[in-house]
C-alpha cells in the first residue's frame, strides 16, 4: 500500500480571497470564479507543510480539487508556477455540479481502490474535512472556506 496525502486547492494551498467576492453574487458566477486563477496568490504556510512533506519522499502527492477538469492546464500553470510538485491531481467532472464533499468522497473512493493510504488530508471546507474525517482520515482545517 502507498501512504499518501490530500491537499485541497482553492483555500488551502491558494489564497482565494480576492476570487470569493465573486461568489458574493446572487446567483453564484462560478465560471467568472475561476477564470482568474491563474492569479491567486500561494497560501504560503500551507504550501511550506506541503513541502516538507513532500521532501521526506514517504508519501504520494495527491491534489484533489473541486474544480472542473475544464480548467486542468490553467491549475496545473499554478501549481508549477507556485513550484509545488505532486504526484497525481485530482479535479471534478465538468458537468458534475454536487456538493464538494460528494464530489470528493467520489474522488477518495477511487484513490483507495488505486492502492493509497491516506494519512493525512488539507482542507478549508467544513463539509469536506467532515467528509474526510468521516472516512477516517485525519484532517487538518486551515481556514474556514464554506463559500
Amino acid at each position: 500500500m502507498n501512504n499518501a496525502v490530500i491537499f485541497d486547492l482553492d483555500g488551502t494551498l491558494a489564497n482565494i480571497d480576492r476570487r470569493r467576492l465573486i461568489l458574493n453574487q446572487k446567483p453564484k458566477n462560478w465560471d467568472l470564479f475561476f477564470e482568474d486563477m491563474i492569479n491567486d496568490e500561494p497560501n504560503r504556510p500551507i504550501i511550506e507543510l506541503y513541502n516538507a512533506l513532500s521532501l521526506t519522499k514517504k508519501y504520494s502527492m495527491l491534489i484533489v480539487s473541486g474544480r472542473p477538469e475544464r480548467y486542468i492546464n490553467e491549475t496545473q500553470r499554478w501549481l508549477y508556477k507556485n513550484n509545488i510538485e505532486f504526484d497525481k491531481l485530482y479535479m471534478r467532472a465538468d458537468k458534475d455540479r454536487r456538493d464538494d464533499s460528494l464530489v470528493k468522497q467520489d474522488i477518495l473512493n477511487s484513490i483507495l481502490s488505486n492502492g493509497f493510504k491516506i494519512i493525512l488530508s488539507v482542507d478549508d471546507r467544513s463539509s469536506v474535512v467532515a467528509m474526510w474525517r468521516k472516512n477516517g482520515i485525519t484532517c487538518l482545517q486551515c481556514a474556514d472556506g464554506d463559500f
